[in-house]
């Protein structure tokens, strides 16, 4: 967990949490967007659907 995550996220700064990293492409090939999600799993899961 970042030290600027929010206290409502119910977990301390440090602590091991799953994390994704996604990114988006543009129609070129370049980065157009990069996403960093943290979230507690004891409260959510993750899916993420593959083409």
């Amino acid at each position: 967990v970042p030290d600027w995550a929010p206290a409502a996220f119910g977990q301390k700064p440090g602590n091991s949490v799953p994390h994704v990293v996604r990114m988006s492409l543009a129609q070129d090939g370049a980065t157009a967007e990069l996403s960093h999600t943290w979230y507690d799993h004891t409260m959510a899961r993750y899916v993420s659907r593959l083409r």
